[in-house]
């Protein structure tokens, strides 16, 4: 019972840090929001693939997939397409096409 919301606080914790980077890297604000999306979509569906092995989380609707596979794929995927520029300071160099 006390672990009932532990899986939606660890998701918004993460989530916590990728709305601090997304607002600090105005460069990388649209790559990191697609990223997330397609990834918190995709954590959405696998969730209950994990849950017929070995991971059987408690969400605040208590259905697999809960809101809390789409917020945990979200953020960490979103945190992870950046945080090398985010640590190292680099920055994001689009490359113009040119034709011959």
């Amino acid at each position: 019972m006390g672990f009932q919301y532990s899986y939606l606080i660890g998701s918004l914790s993460a989530l916590t840090v990728w709305v601090i980077l997304y607002l600090f890297r105005k460069d990388v604000q649209r790559e990191m929001l697609v990223i997330s999306v397609v990834f918190g979509v995709i954590g959405f569906v696998v969730d209950p693939i994990y849950a017929i092995d070995w991971w059987h989380p408690e969400t605040m609707t208590n259905t697999l997939p809960g809101v809390e596979s789409f917020i945990f794929g979200f953020a960490v995927s979103g945190i992870a397409s950046i945080s090398y520029m985010w640590v190292f300071n680099k920055k994001l160099q689009v490359k113009r096409k040119t034709e011959f």
